[in-house]
């Protein structure tokens, strides 16, 4: 794999697949791709079950001991998504987070929530901006802190944490590309060479999943990972 810069303007030596990738799984792979194919269609009224959930359901019919499960089903759920094989519906990542709207600041604040249900549609306060924001937090325990700031500019929190799952790398791709505007996210997180690559990650497996889904070129509806602020050794 050829080397290639990260958004932070850091050299990796190698680049993982990205976004939707294709993947020809061998004949060991082949046949539990084929087992999780068959639990994830056997519990389809219960979509979406977590890779815990496929993990276990797999040892209580015999298929795996934990040990050998737990990377297989990592393996199945991560590659197979993103090649397809496995409906991105039909799985749940477990550490997804977000923290948006959940109450009201004053007695306006109410009556302009009501009035928005009695026309049949919610405000949204981002409608007509240029852009519209979101804060990403690395530290799960930053999350209440950074919300009470976030709420009064209508600013939805998520944990960073969870957009280590392909999952909710895909969902953050498919929200950018639903939406008229662009989107920046605002990335908090440890300001070190580990936090540095987790962010690059981010950007760039999320880059490749917007242009999967909109194709090149799509600058009105794109989005932008910024690093602001830090934890641990950040400055």
């Amino acid at each position: 794999m050829s080397s290639w810069r990260g958004v932070s303007g850091t050299v990796y030596a190698t680049r993982k697949g990205r976004g939707f990738a294709p993947w020809k799984p061998s004949a060991a792979h082949a046949q539990w791709v084929g087992v999780c194919q068959g639990i994830i269609e056997d519990y389809q009224p219960h979509w979406p079950i977590t890779p815990r959930q496929l993990l276990y359901i797999g040892m209580g019919r015999g298929q795996w001991s934990k040990k050998d499960g737990e990377k297989i089903v990592e393996t199945v759920t991560g590659r197979g998504r993103r090649a397809g094989l496995i409906p991105w519906e039909a799985i749940r990542d477990e550490r997804s987070a977000a923290v948006g709207d959940g109450g009201f600041d004053c007695v306006e604040d109410f009556i302009r929530y009501v009035s928005g249900i009695a026309n049949n549609r919610l405000v949204d306060f981002w409608e007509g901006q240029p852009a519209v924001v979101e804060l990403w937090v690395e530290a799960n325990g930053m999350i209440p802190q950074v919300s009470r700031v976030a709420h009064p500019y209508s600013v939805t929190v998520y944990s960073g944490g969870g957009f280590n799952t392909i999952g909710a790398k895909h969902e953050a791709a498919e929200r950018f590309g639903t939406r008229d505007a662009r989107t920046v996210v605002l990335h908090v997180g440890d300001l070190d060479p580990h936090g540095v690559s987790i962010f690059d990650a981010l950007a760039d497996d999320i880059t490749e999943f917007f242009i999967g889904r909109c194709g090149p070129g799509e600058g009105r509806r794109d989005g932008r990972l910024v690093r602001r602020g830090g934890t641990g050794g950040s400055t």
